[in-house]
């Protein structure tokens, strides 16, 4: 339900930030290798089967998806066909591995009308080097100036949960303000998000 999703959501906040003023641990990192030199803005990130993971290029960068190992090795790369990479922020997946989903929602300054969610069958149900995405489209449902004065409409993070994407909104300034979260459906189409709640951080 709605309420159970904002429950939900006040939660993870509290959570960060309970380990955001915790005790600081000392951690001491240590290298494990490097990412390929075609991905070279890795943004979004998602674990895969053996310990692998999915990542793309961040805006403006190639249309493909780049699977890893734990030590940053390119093992695979898949092209989607019929998607531009205006600017992909994040990656997620539904509960049965079924589909995979791109965040095309990077919105810097604050003027696109054009975001999208590109679906695509998950990855490792997909032989071959190329996939065709399907595109969910949307708009928010409280930007009305393109672009808009108050720097609220650009999206960095998303999950799937029960039949709905939700997504994340930066804060409106360059430390604090308002993390929004909307939702839309999972299935393509075009649909203005429904808002669910704000968070001052």
């Amino acid at each position: 339900s709605e309420s159970r999703m904002r429950t939900l959501f006040y939660a993870l906040i509290s959570l960060l930030m309970v380990r955001s003023f915790s005790a600081v641990a000392v951690v001491n990192p240590s290298v494990i290798g490097a990412l390929p030199s075609g991905l070279g803005e890795s943004s979004g990130i998602e674990p895969a089967a053996n310990g692998q993971y999915w990542s793309h290029n961040d805006g403006y960068g190639d249309n493909k998806l780049y699977c890893l190992n734990a030590s940053g090795t390119l093992v695979r790369t898949l092209t989607v066909s019929n998607a531009v990479n205006y600017d992909w922020e994040d990656l997620t997946h539904d509960a049965n591995h079924s589909y995979m989903y791109i965040g095309d929602f990077g919105n810097n300054t604050f003027d696109r009308t054009n975001l999208r969610i590109y679906r695509i069958p998950y990855p490792s149900t997909v032989s071959g080097g190329t996939v065709t995405a399907s595109t969910i489209n949307f708009s928010y449902p409280d930007q009305h100036q393109f672009p808009a004065s108050w720097m609220n409409f650009d999206a960095e993070a998303f999950f799937h949960w029960n039949g709905n994407l939700y997504i994340f909104s930066k804060p409106d300034g360059n430390a604090i303000g308002y993390t929004k979260l909307y939702r839309v459906p999972d299935q393509p189409g075009s649909y203005v998000a429904t808002l669910i709640d704000s968070f001052y951080t």
